[in-house]
């Protein structure tokens, strides 16, 4: 199978790769390895506003239209916010290898300062803690207790874009700490079906997942446009369709945002499920998808069957703007308890929908620990208590599917050679293996259907796979 390059997709766009100099190359990206530096000791960060700006140990340096650092990495977002210059930099690698870990594409570093002033500000992923000694942003002897509760400015999130990822139409995004050992499924998965990525986390400690919104929001400020993105797993999820047939599935869908479903609330808000209004309206919009995504010559054992009721955080979509509309809402819906549970705890939760001063101190103070999950359930049920119809969650996999643990023997192909699953008959363009038993059978799923969700060196890397670890490359 020959897939496109990153240098023949460049060469496609009639944009000549940046000349080697004190301030740009052309490198290969191999993960493993640290971010690419400038000669000057700087790191490059791009697309905010069209800016570039170099960073050095003493902050700010100079961007390239003179707009002040602290000003274009706080604006809300807007149709043109941000704009990712392409000619002003590209680290493109030569092409893709997973034996030898080559993950080509280009590196930024999304800076603290694009943070600051939110209520990410001090998350553990930007505290200052042994890192920070390491790197020179401050002593041991400054580490205090309560300087490790504070963020620190000289950290940086940092997010990697395949080649065409400016120019898609559909882009898949995920945070991933290590390629090499485990989030190599999602981009291999991404790169046979031609789909582009934006991964954010590479080469970072993972503190919880308050780091997959601080990533999340890093990546879509990377993207230029108002690509629709697919926000997904990076280690449990394969992928079966084209950017065309995701586009195409989620504008007949009519929705400014689609949730791919499960079976279970979690974490579970015990008052969602006395909400019958909300519940219907969600039911009725789920049964909105139709026939999109039905597999060719196909008897489902259980048409118009919605199995997946509640919002999954492995995977859901919307455009770019909505996805920010979306953090903004989750920034103000965070709150912190009224007491520490341990010493230094973040504190950081998102309040579910309708929870009075008395519920979330009360019967929600064992909420503990920032849940992406809950967020997104919290805001799914504003929407539909708000009678809003342009959110939906896709309950049967019409381009959505987490498999709950299903047999692989409930799956089967169709006359067009799609996956799909058999009680349903929807052949969804995502799988995600969302629970410890689903994820035992990732290495199932890509033996039962060689070379189809993952590339031919994708399918042999799963199966060497240990069977406790499906996907986990530890060697790597």
């Amino acid at each position: 199978m020959n897939l496109p390059t990153e240098k023949s997709k460049l060469l496609a766009e009639k944009k000549p790769p940046s000349p080697a100099s004190s301030t740009s190359s052309t490198i290969s990206t191999k993960f493993g390895s640290i971010a690419a530096k400038l000669s000057t000791g700087a790191v490059i960060t791009c697309g905010i506003l069209g800016s570039v700006a170099l960073l050095n140990k003493s902050g700010y340096v100079d961007t390239n239209n003179g707009v002040a650092f602290s000003s274009f990495l706080r604006r809300r977002s807007s149709a043109t916010d941000p704009i990712y210059a392409k000619d002003s930099a590209a680290f493109l690698g030569d092409n893709y290898d997973l034996n030898n870990n080559n993950f080509p594409g280009q590196r930024m570093e999304i800076p603290y300062a694009f943070f600051q002033d939110t209520k990410w500000h001090d998350a553990p992923f930007f505290r200052f803690d042994g890192e920070s000694v390491e790197k020179g942003h401050i002593t041991q002897e400054e580490l205090t207790e309560a300087k490790q509760r504070q963020g620190d400015p000289k950290k940086s999130m940092p997010v990697f874009k395949t080649a065409g990822a400016d120019s898609a139409d559909v882009v898949v995004t995920a945070h991933a700490t290590d390629m090499n050992s485990f989030g190599w499924v999602i981009y291999d998965s991404a790169k046979k079906n031609g789909l582009e990525m934006v991964i954010s986390g590479e080469g970072t400690q993972f503190h919880g997942f308050a780091d997959k919104v601080i990533g999340l929001k890093a990546a879509l400020h990377a993207m230029p446009g108002n690509p629709i993105v697919v926000v997904a797993d990076a280690s449990d999820v394969f992928l079966q369709c084209s950017a065309s047939e995701f586009k195409d599935r989620f504008t007949k869908a009519e929705a400014d945002m689609v949730f791919g479903g499960e079976t279970q609330l979690w974490p579970e808000v015990s008052d969602y499920f006395k909400r019958d209004s909300e519940k219907a309206l969600k039911n009725e919009l789920s049964h909105s998808f139709g026939d999109i995504g039905m597999a060719e010559g196909v008897t489902p054992i259980n048409k118009n069957d919605i199995p997946n009721g509640w919002p999954n955080a492995g995977g859901w979509m919307a455009r770019k703007e909505a996805l920010l509309e979306y953090i903004s809402s989750t920034e103000e819906r965070m709150n912190k308890f009224s007491t520490e549970e341990w010493p230094g705890e973040w504190g950081y939760q998102c309040r579910p929908d309708g929870a009075t001063d008395a519920d979330w101190n009360g019967k929600y103070a064992g909420l503990r620990g920032f849940d992406d999950q809950l967020c997104l359930n919290a805001y799914n049920m504003a929407k539909l208590r708000q009678g809003d119809r342009r959110h939906k969650l896709d309950a049967d996999g019409s381009i959505l599917f987490s498999t709950n643990g299903c047999p692989v023997a409930d799956t089967g192909k169709d006359s067009k050679e799609k996956v799909y699953y058999k009680y349903t008959g929807k052949a969804p363009c995502l799988w995600h293996m969302n629970n410890p038993v689903a994820k035992i059978r990732l290495k199932e799923m890509s033996a039962t259907y060689p070379n189809h969700f993952l590339t031919p060196e994708g399918t042999a890397a799963m199966a060497a796979t240990p069977d406790e670890h499906p996907g986990h490359r530890p060697q790597h």
